[in-house]
């Protein structure tokens, strides 16, 4: 019984995200790939949706993280996106658990990162992080902060970030670093031994690139690759 209650509460909150998304119950099976009767039985409260990729597709299409729709998480602060480990979670096997990220501060300037490994953590498909090369030893995640790297990135994005030492940048991924008392979400090139750093965004009035000679790389504090996004995107 506790199972089905379980099933009739996502159905209730699969339907509201549903309709506040503007969809159609035939319309969204349209968009998860699956048939209208697979979908009505979801919305009944009779069945979930299995695997976590489907689940995860389902989440970013009514504009919800995969801990809100199924997990019945409240909306999350603007800082982290919480996640509550249910004894009897769906698929629990499918995911791997990402700590938070964390600026370390000197009142207002970033001087530092940690991972808060012993805080709330991140669901994410154990799928998708193996097809995307993550460690999920080394993985933690941030919330994106600005416009900076729109549209391929918008504020508000969780990103998973592979927290390890980089010897060798590669040309043109995305990386977060620290630089100048603040933690930035940069595309990095190398340019003979200088290192460019850009953004995406076409707001260069407000988002500058930036070249840093190789005799002030020591300034510039790479924290680790972003490898993906999570939740809602």
């Amino acid at each position: 019984m506790k199972r089905e209650a379980k099933h009739l509460a996502f159905g209730l909150r699969l339907r509201d995200a549903r309709k506040a998304a503007g969809l159609t119950g035939p319309e969204l099976a349209e968009k998860a790939g699956v048939s209208p009767q697979a979908y009505q039985q979801w919305e009944a409260g009779i069945t979930m949706p299995r695997g976590a990729e489907r689940q995860q597709t389902i989440a970013r299409i009514v504009g919800k993280t995969i801990n809100e729709l199924f997990f019945d998480e409240p909306a999350p602060p603007p800082s982290m996106f919480p996640v509550r480990v249910w004894d009897d979670m769906p698929d629990e096997s499918d995911y791997i658990f990402l700590p938070e990220l964390q600026i370390e501060r000197d009142g207002a300037q970033a001087v530092g990162w940690m991972v808060d490994i012993d805080g709330k953590r991140q669901a994410y498909p154990r799928s998708l992080a193996e097809r995307l090369g993550i460690d999920p030893e080394a993985a933690a995640v941030m919330t994106m902060g600005d416009q900076s790297m729109a549209p391929r990135l918008q504020e508000g994005d969780l990103l998973v970030v592979e927290c390890t030492p980089v010897e060798v940048i590669t040309d043109g991924l995305v990386y977060v670093v620290l630089l100048e008392g603040e933690m930035q979400v940069r595309r990095l090139f190398k340019e003979f031994g200088d290192v460019r750093i850009t953004c995406d965004s076409q707001d260069k009035a407000r988002f500058r690139d930036r070249t840093v000679p190789e005799e002030k790389m020591g300034y510039v504090q790479i924290v680790g690759q972003v490898k993906g996004t999570c939740g809602a995107v």
